[in-house]
């Protein structure tokens, strides 16, 4: 990844132009895979090995996520233009690390309406004040020839996030897992390590501050002579 970057700012003509929006569409990217991917595999081993669930009853766990996510996101992309890009990029993560300290209450006598449902709603609505945004960064003021590269470059830093994530997670919670994998020990280690989700997703509020930097009529394009940039 850093020889990547330090490639891109040295060529003549880098795979992606140097803009500052588009660079927290991808920090962004990058986080909340780290939080979305690390954190639902934890979320699932709690549902399923400590809760109990069967793979399709836990898989219809995730429903409330989904339905959140969408409703949000349709909220969000319709209301784009009054919005504009910064607002719901950096309150996203509000309700993303909410949803995450709401999961550090997990225990070995838990229950999915207390513990995992209200977790599992904010998450969604979270993720979808952050996606929209983070898309339409990402792609714009691109040619439409190059559209492809920049949304996959967003698709790709999302999943290094989550392989990063996925990673730093499951070291947090074999350390922190005390007493060998009793039910309490394992839920030791699933609410610390979202906990520490937590902290990643707070981390996404202060990228979308700081650099989003883009007018809210550009970015929605009802100014004009918006400038167009070529990655290739």
């Amino acid at each position: 990844m850093a020889l990547f970057v330090l490639m891109e700012t040295r060529v003549r003509h880098p795979l992606v132009a140097t803009e500052r929006n588009r660079g927290a569409a991808f920090l962004a990217s990058f986080l909340s895979g780290a939080v979305l991917i690390g954190g639902i595999l934890f979320i699932n081993f709690y549902i399923q090995i400590v809760l109990g669930f069967a793979p399709f009853l836990a898989g219809l766990a995730f429903l409330p996520l989904t339905v959140a996510l969408i409703v949000t996101a349709g909220l969000v992309a319709k209301n784009l233009p009054k919005l504009g890009a910064k607002s719901p990029t950096a309150v996203g993560p509000v309700f993303l690390a909410a949803a995450m300290l709401w999961l550090t209450q997990v225990s070995a006598d838990g229950s999915y309406f207390f513990n995992m449902l209200p977790a599992l709603l904010l998450m969604g609505v979270g993720l979808g004040m952050v996606f929209v945004p983070m898309q339409n960064l990402a792609l714009f003021g691109v040619d439409k020839d190059d559209s492809g590269v920049a949304s996959a470059l967003v698709n790709a830093s999302q999943q290094i996030g989550g392989s990063l994530g996925i990673a730093l997670f499951s070291t947090i919670a074999a350390a922190a897992t005390p007493g060998g994998v009793s039910l309490a020990a394992l839920s030791t280690g699933y609410s610390l390590v979202f906990l520490w989700a937590a902290g990643i997703a707070v981390l996404i509020a202060p990228i979308a501050l700081l650099l989003i930097n883009i007018d809210r009529k550009r970015f929605t394009g009802t100014e004009r002579d918006v400038p167009v940039v070529h990655l290739g």
